[in-house]
């Protein structure tokens, strides 16, 4: 589309969408002094599971500042670099699961995928090991966040009246944001029993860095929402990208090799 239309066009679909598609534009709008976040429809629907975490914030909360300034720097290039060794020691189960399966037996890709993800994040953001490729089933907290996702997106384009009636989907949807929060309230009990001081990765900064504009921790209740963000975010695109690759590496491999 954008090469058909230009680096900015806007999708009318249930509501309008503004797409732009060059670095020049992202970075135009990613000026915090002209433009500010503003959640809307799914995202704010999503806030009874992440809050004001980073992704579903209003620019106007403090929090969203805080998390803000103490986890970019991480995120940036030498961060990310410095977790590869993880990124590797997940890929690398995978991998050796696949080579003992053998060219006779049939391999669930996506859900592998999904699992690397999910494993890595864990791993890299937390230093927490979910080890999904040492269990049949995948995670329930894939299956919870997907049910949750799917009934947000539904409230957030039905009439209040209606999503007043639906209770009993209700109830479904915050008993899932319950167990999710449980999960990340685990991770969180697990690093306050037994804490790593000289790890860098994102849990600690959460619980052990104070924001320098203000000097104050990020609470328990925004560490919560972040962490979810993390797995919510992160490893169900990241998996379905892989996903994308790796059927069109199968498919047609020196055309994708050569782009």
């Amino acid at each position: 589309m954008a090469d058909l239309y230009g680096p900015i066009f806007k999708l009318k679909l249930a509501e309008d969408f503004v797409v732009v598609s060059s670095q020049e534009y992202v970075n135009e709008i990613c000026d915090q002094d002209r433009f500010e976040k503003l959640p809307s429809g799914a995202l704010i629907e999503l806030r009874f599971l992440i809050g004001d975490g980073l992704f579903t914030a209003y620019s106007s909360e403090p929090n969203w500042g805080k998390a803000h300034r103490l986890l970019v720097p991480a995120l940036g290039p030498l961060g990310i670099r410095k977790m590869f060794d993880d990124m590797l020691d997940i890929s690398s189960q995978m991998v050796l699961k696949w080579d003992r399966l053998g060219p006779q037996n049939e391999i669930d890709v996506a859900d592998d995928l999904t699992r690397l993800a999910f494993d890595t994040i864990g791993l890299c953001a937390f230093s927490f090991r979910f080890n999904e490729f040492y269990g049949e089933q995948v995670h329930p907290f894939a299956e919870q966040m997907a049910r949750v996702l799917l009934a947000s997106g539904k409230r957030a384009f039905r009439p209040g009246l209606v999503n007043q009636v639906l209770t009993w989907s209700e109830n479904e949807r915050q008993e899932d944001i319950s167990k999710m929060h449980a999960v990340a309230d685990d991770i969180v009990r697990d690093r306050k029993a037994h804490p790593q001081p000289d790890c860098k990765d994102l849990l600690n900064i959460m619980l052990l860095t104070a924001d320098r504009e203000t000097g104050e921790k990020l609470s328990g209740e925004n560490i919560r929402f972040n962490l979810v963000t993390f797995l919510v975010a992160g490893y169900k695109t990241t998996s379905a990208t892989l996903c994308f690759l790796y059927y069109n590496l199968l498919k047609n491999p020196k055309t994708f090799i050569k782009a």
